[in-house]
C-alpha cells in the first residue's frame, strides 16, 4: 500500500515536476488568482494596512481571503523558491496528505480494509483539486480528522494534534477550509463514537487557539470592512451543494443502510451522522439568520461544508461494507449475490471510479496546458514586465484584457491596477459601467471579456467593450493586452506589432497546435497600449456637483462621465457630510507623494476641495496641518476632503483599527 501510495503521488504530480517554470497549473485558479496574490501580500512592507497598486487600492489584510496571516507557508516558498519548485512542493504536499490522511482515517475504522482504504483514499485525492487559494486546509480535513478522532488517548496525542494544527494553521483559508473541517470533524466524531465529540473539545480548543493565533488580525479586518463590500453585505443563499453530488451521497446512504442491517447500534449512529452532514449547512445559516450574536457570520458561506463531504460518505460506505461482511450478512445468499456484496467486489467498483477520475484528470491537463499555457504564462508575463521604458514617473494605474493574461500579474509585477481580485473594495459597481456587456464579476472585477471570442480575429476595437474614459478618471493610462486592439484614444507603445504568433480559430488545426505548444515554453508577448491623459492619482476639483438623492445610478454615471474629467467632483446627495463647505476655492498643490498606508500633501496656496483617486472606504481619515477632516466619497471611485484656508500640510490615513489596538482600548 505504502508503495502504491508513492506512486500514484509521483503519477499524480507528473505535470508539477517534469518543466519546473512552465509546468501545468489552472489557469483560471491558481495562475489567475492564488500565487500572483500571495507574490503581491508577500511584497507589501511590513505593518501596511492598505495596498495603494492594487484594485485602485485595497485592504491588504481584509482585501483577499489569504490575507493577513502573521506566517503564510505559501508566501515563503514563493519568496524564496522559483515558482515552478514552489509549486511542485505545495501540489505534491497537498496530494500526499489528501492519500495518506484519508487512508489512516479509513484504516481506523472496524471493518474497513486496505485495498478498500487505498482506494478511498484515491477517490478523495484526485476527486478534489487543491488550489493555493485553500492552501492544504481541504486535504488535510481526513489527516485532522484521523488525528483528532482516531488517535484518541494515543501517546503523543496533544502533541500530534499541536503539529497538525499549526501545519493548517500557516496553510490554510479560515473561511473555506476551517468550515469545511468544522462540518466534517463532528460527523466523523459521532461514527467513531458518541463520546469522541466530548473528548475532542482540548483538541478543538488547541486547534482554534493557534488558528487565532495566525490569522486573528486578518478574521478582524474582513469583520470590519465586510459591510463594505459586494460580498460581503448581503447573507448567501440556503447552501444545499453536497447533494449536488448524487453519487456520493447514494452510496454514503447504501453504507448506512447496511450499516444499519448488520448492526442497530452503530449503523444508527452512521445514519445520523450522514443526516447531520447533510442538514448541518442549513442549521448553521438559520442559526445565523435568526440569532443576532451570530450575525458576524453572515458574509460566510456555509456551502463549504459540502467541499469535503466525499470524507464521510466514502467512510460509511466502505464502514457498511465491512460491518456487513463481518457480520455474515450476505453468507446465506447465493455465490453472486455474495461476491457483488463483499469487500474485495467493492474495492474493484470504488478502485475504478478512482482510476477513471485520475484518467480524467491526466487527459484534462495537456488540453488546459494547451489551450492556458500553464505556469509559463504567469513567470513569463513577470519577466515581460520588470522592463517598463513606457510607465511614467508620477502614479498611474494600468488594466489587462484576460486572455492569458491574469487580472492580478501587473500587480504582482509591482505596477498600480484598477482590476484583480479585490474582494473589499466599493469600486464593483464603477467597472459596471467600465464594460460595455454590464457583467462583472463580484470578487474580481476587470477586462474579462466572457462574450468575446479572443481568438477569431487580428485586432479588436477597444471601444466595443470598454469605457475608455470611465478608465482615465479612474487615473487608468496603459491597457496590457496579449491579442492587438485598435480604436480611437488608445494608442500602442510597446510590444509586438500585428498578430505574431497567437493561435486564431481560423488556423489550420497543425497550426494552431504548433503555436499552442510554443506559448507554454515561450510565453505570449504583452503588448501595451497608452490611453488619452488620465486623471491624476491626486488633483483639486474645478466644481462639486450634487447628484440628487432620487436621481438613478445610470444618471449619476452620466454626469461621471459628463464631467468628471475636466476635474469637476460628481457626489451623491446622501454621501455629502453636514455642514461641509461647499465653495470650490482656489486651491493649488506644490507636491504629493504616496506613503504607506496614505498620501502626504504639500499645499502652495489657496483652499477648497481635493480628490484622492481611490475607491472611499471608512477607515479613510483626512488632516490639515494635523487637525482632522471628513472625507467622503465621489465619482464612486475615489474619495474627496476639504483644505482650508492656510494650510500647509494635508494628509490622508488609513486607520482602520486592529484588534490589538481594540482590545488595548477597551482594556484602558
Amino acid at each position: 500500500v505504502n508503495k502504491l501510495i508513492f506512486f500514484f503521488i509521483i503519477l499524480g504530480t507528473y505535470e508539477n515536476w517534469i518543466f519546473g517554470d512552465r509546468s501545468f497549473l489552472s489557469f483560471s485558479g491558481d495562475l489567475e488568482y492564488s500565487i500572483p496574490s500571495f507574490k503581491i501580500l508577500s511584497a507589501q512592507p511590513d505593518g501596511e494596512k492598505f495596498i495603494h497598486g492594487l484594485a485602485g487600492g485595497a485592504d491588504s489584510d481584509a482585501v483577499l481571503a489569504i490575507g493577513g496571516q502573521f506566517f503564510s507557508f505559501e508566501n515563503f516558498i514563493i519568496d524564496w523558491l522559483p515558482i515552478g519548485l514552489a509549486s511542485f512542493i505545495h501540489f505534491t504536499l497537498a496530494v500526499s496528505i489528501g492519500l495518506i490522511g484519508m487512508y489512516r482515517l479509513c484504516r481506523s475504522f472496524q471493518g474497513t480494509s486496505r485495498e478498500l482504504s487505498l482506494a478511498a483514499a484515491l477517490l478523495f485525492s484526485f476527486g478534489n483539486t487543491y488550489s493555493w487559494d485553500s492552501g492544504f486546509g481541504i486535504a488535510m480535513i481526513p489527516l485532522v480528522c484521523y488525528i483528532f478522532i482516531c488517535r484518541l488517548g494515543r501517546r503523543n496525542y496533544f502533541i500530534n494534534v499541536i503539529i497538525i494544527s499549526l501545519l493548517h494553521a500557516i496553510s490554510c483559508t479560515p473561511t473555506f477550509s476551517v468550515i469545511a473541517l468544522v462540518g466534517i470533524l463532528p460527523i466523523v466524531a459521532i461514527m467513531h463514537s458518541y463520546k469522541s465529540i466530548i473528548k475532542i473539545l482540548p483538541a478543538l480548543g488547541i486547534f482554534f487557539f493557534i488558528i487565532l493565533l495566525n490569522w486573528h488580525e486578518s478574521l478582524f479586518a474582513k469583520y470590519l470592512v465586510a459591510p463594505y463590500s459586494m460580498r460581503g453585505d448581503t447573507v448567501h443563499k440556503v447552501p444545499f451543494e453536497i447533494v449536488n453530488n448524487l453519487l456520493f451521497v447514494g452510496l454514503g446512504i447504501a453504507g448506512g443502510i447496511l450499516s444499519f442491517i448488520a448492526n442497530r447500534i452503530k449503523g444508527f449512529r452512521i445514519i445520523f451522522a450522514l443526516i447531520l452532514g447533510i442538514f448541518m449547512p442549513i442549521i448553521a445559516y438559520y442559526s445565523v439568520i435568526y440569532l443576532s450574536i451570530l450575525s458576524p457570520l453572515r458574509p460566510l458561506t456555509f456551502s463549504y461544508f459540502a467541499l469535503a463531504c466525499e470524507v464521510y460518505l466514502l467512510l460509511a460506505l466502505i464502514i457498511g461494507i465491512g460491518l456487513a461482511e463481518d457480520a455474515k450478512l450476505f453468507l446465506n445468499l447465493k455465490f453472486r449475490s455474495y461476491i457483488i456484496f463483499s469487500r474485495s467486489f467493492l474495492f474493484i467498483i470504488i478502485g475504478s471510479m478512482a482510476l477513471a477520475q485520475f484518467a480524467v484528470l491526466k487527459v484534462q491537463t495537456p488540453v488546459v496546458w494547451l489551450i492556458e499555457g500553464g505556469l509559463s504564462t504567469l513567470t513569463g508575463a513577470l519577466d515581460q514586465l520588470e522592463k517598463r521604458n513606457w510607465l511614467p514617473s508620477k502614479p498611474v494605474r494600468v488594466v489587462s484584457v484576460r486572455y492569458r493574461l491574469g487580472g492580478l500579474y501587473a500587480a504582482a509585477a509591482g505596477l498600480d491596477t484598477l482590476d484583480g481580485q479585490i474582494n473589499i473594495s466599493a469600486i464593483n459597481p464603477y467597472w459596471k459601467y467600465i464594460l460595455k456587456s454590464r457583467k462583472v464579476y463580484s470578487a474580481h472585477p476587470g477586462l474579462r471579456l466572457d462574450e468575446i471570442d479572443l481568438e477569431c480575429c487580428d485586432h479588436y476595437d477597444f471601444n466595443k467593450f470598454a469605457d475608455i474614459d470611465l478608465l482615465r478618471i479612474a487615473n487608468v493610462g496603459y491597457v496590457l493586452s496579449i491579442v492587438p486592439l485598435i480604436g480611437s484614444g488608445i494608442t500602442q507603445v510597446a510590444g509586438p506589432q500585428g498578430i505574431g504568433d497567437l493561435p486564431r480559430s481560423y488556423d489550420g488545426i497543425f497550426d494552431r497546435l504548433e503555436k499552442s505548444v510554443r506559448q507554454i515554453i515561450f510565453s505570449s508577448k504583452i503588448r501595451i497600449y497608452a490611453l488619452d491623459t488620465p486623471l491624476e492619482r491626486i488633483y483639486p476639483i474645478s466644481k462639486l456637483i450634487i447628484s440628487k438623492a432620487n436621481n438613478s445610478e445610470n444618471d449619476f454615471f452620466e454626469l461621471i462621465k459628463k464631467n468628471a474629467l475636466n476635474k469637476i467632483a460628481i457626489v451623491r446627495e446622501n454621501d455629502l457630510p453636514d455642514g461641509l463647505a461647499r465653495n470650490e476655492g482656489t486651491l493649488i498643490i506644490e507636491k504629493w507623494a504616496l506613503v504607506k498606508d496614505g498620501v502626504k500633501i504639500d499645499v502652495k496656496s489657496g483652499s477648497g476641495f481635493v480628490v484622492f483617486n481611490s475607491p472611499y472606504l471608512p477607515f479613510w481619515n483626512a488632516y490639515a496641518d494635523g487637525k482632522k477632516q471628513i472625507t467622503f466619497s465621489v465619482n464612486n471611485a475615489q474619495m474627496a476632503a476639504y483644505i482650508p484656508k492656510n494650510t500647509k500640510r494635508f494628509d490622508f490615513k488609513y486607520e482602520r483599527p486592529s484588534l490589538k489596538d481594540t482590545i488595548f482600548k477597551t482594556l484602558h
